[in-house]
């Protein structure tokens, strides 16, 4: 019966090998899908990056060109900057300076100081006018 039976036995010797090369290409597809994955959010976050820092930087521009004239100290700023436009042009066709707010402190304080160091009670109460001004 061994010789001519229908159940002949099968090797077991090539089965192991493809379940092996099976096995490593599935974690080796598995893991080139991962790295897609990984180098495409490095991107899209480089984008997001690049994106919030435009976006910034023209708030920050539109910001600065907001001018406010005021009657006591002209036209004021949230920051220094070459005035243009017509808006702060003089009669004379020159354009008046424009400051900043931390150009007025900055001011204001280093005035206080100076009165505080010369004891000048006269500097003190016109510095502290030009505090309340601003």
């Amino acid at each position: 019966m061994k010789s001519g039976s229908s159940l002949q036995r099968r090797s077991a010797n090539g089965s192991v090998f493809w379940l092996t090369l099976a096995v490593i290409l599935g974690i080796l597809a598995a893991l080139f899908i991962w790295i897609l994955d990984f180098v495409r959010m490095l991107g899209s976050h480089q984008e997001q990056v690049t994106a919030i820092e435009a976006a910034a930087l023209a708030a920050s521009r539109d910001l600065s060109q907001i001018v406010i004239e005021d009657a006591n100290l002209g036209f004021v700023s949230l920051s220094d900057f070459p005035p243009n436009g017509t808006a702060t042009k003089a009669g004379d066709n020159y354009y008046l300076p424009v400051r900043s707010i931390n150009t007025l402190f900055a001011t204001v304080r280093l005035n206080m100081i100076m009165a505080d160091k010369l004891d000048d009670n006269v500097m003190r109460e016109l510095a502290k006018r030009d505090y309340d001004l601003t």
